[in-house]
């Protein structure tokens, strides 16, 4: 078991001044840990949602992307916080629900960076978080939150992710970018993603993908929905729907297949590439894409996936808020973790 002192000397606490939200707002509910202090907290992160960044975007860079997404975290705190704050059904206060455990510190290497976020994440779900969230960041991080999700269980972990790419590309010469954390995944960790037939790609754009990752994907068993703005906008490839079904049914049918495998582990891991959305909806990413998919288009889907309680982690990637405008893109972000965390299964 990973001590608290050693997660203690992997994050930073966040920031963020309380004083500028109004009474009735999120950000006034959720309990900030701080470093050098977790241990007398890991009580306090049972059956509670948890928030912690990745601040690093130097895989981004290597894959020519933006840059900007380091300070995605902190951007998404700034519109998060200043949400206000909801009960649920049960009585529930959502602003009760969330404790923020800070940023994690970056290690010298982009490998190291995700040693580390793993087993953040592992200690998170060993002390029984509710979901752990993890905020970008470039996409690379998701090899190491699947990682730590991974360690937690045993068995396939299937893992959905809306995407406007595949993030298959190869680590070449040992550099590690924001297009590489599936691929890692699939090499490293083949038991858990079933050599990669446990991976469902939402969102793909035919042109923003070159041959060889269509290939890869192919080869390795990925189930793709792609998407192209057509009147019958969504493509569906490896899926075990009709093809009449709507988005939602054929995700969620893919989804109980993989956990009614003999092996699996009951539970599943969520990533969200922002860059999946229109970019009148989401300009700040780290490659924003011209036919994004209209949020009310992809809501009902993600929304079903992100109420379901297996659900243990959620990535949020490539977050820009140097591209973004009047915060846009981390409004959405925000509103969406948000929804996901009240819907009523995930209570």
């Amino acid at each position: 078991m990973t001590s608290s002192s050693h997660i203690d000397s992997l994050l930073s606490p966040p920031r963020f001044n309380r004083d500028q939200l109004r009474a009735e707002m999120l950000g006034h509910k959720i309990l900030s840990s701080h470093q050098g202090n977790l241990a007398a907290w890991a009580e306090k992160i049972r059956n509670r949602n948890v928030l912690v960044g990745v601040p690093d975007d130097r895989g981004v860079e290597l894959n020519h992307g933006f840059v900007g997404a380091s300070a995605g975290p902190d951007a998404f705190r700034n519109a998060f916080y200043r949400l206000y704050d909801a009960r649920s059904d049960t009585g529930e206060w959502a602003g009760d629900s969330w404790i923020d455990v800070g940023d994690l510190l970056l290690q010298p290497s982009i490998a190291e960076t995700h040693a580390a976020l793993a087993d953040v994440v592992q200690f998170l779900l060993s002390h029984h978080a509710r979901r752990v969230h993890v905020i970008g960041g470039g996409h690379d991080f998701s090899f190491g939150s699947y990682l730590g999700h991974a360690r937690s269980c045993t068995g396939v972990l299937p893992i959905i992710n809306f995407d406007a790419h595949f993030d298959l590309r190869a680590v070449d010469q040992g550099l590690i970018n924001s297009g590489t954390p599936f691929r890692r995944v699939i090499e490293s960790l083949g038991e858990h993603i079933a050599g990669g037939r446990a991976l469902l790609e939402v969102g793909i754009q035919r042109e923003r993908n070159p041959q060889s990752l269509w290939d890869y994907a192919q080869m390795h068993g990925v189930s793709v929905v792609e998407y192209t703005g057509a009147s019958d906008p969504w493509i569906f490839h490896r899926m075990p729907g009709s093809s009449v079904c709507s988005l939602r049914e054929q995700t969620a049918l893919w989804l109980e297949h993989w956990l009614s495998v003999a092996d699996t582990s009951g539970h599943f891991h969520l990533s969200i590439d922002l860059d999946v959305f229109q970019t009148s909806a989401a300009l700040g990413t780290s490659a924003s894409t011209s036919f994004g998919v209209p949020v009310e288009s992809l809501w009902p889907c993600m929304e079903d996936v992100l109420s379901r309680k297996i659900c243990r982690v959620v990535d949020v990637a490539e977050l820009c808020p140097v591209r973004d405008v009047q915060s846009q893109t981390a409004r959405l972000a925000a509103a969406a973790v948000f929804r996901g965390s009240i819907s009523r299964d995930a209570l």
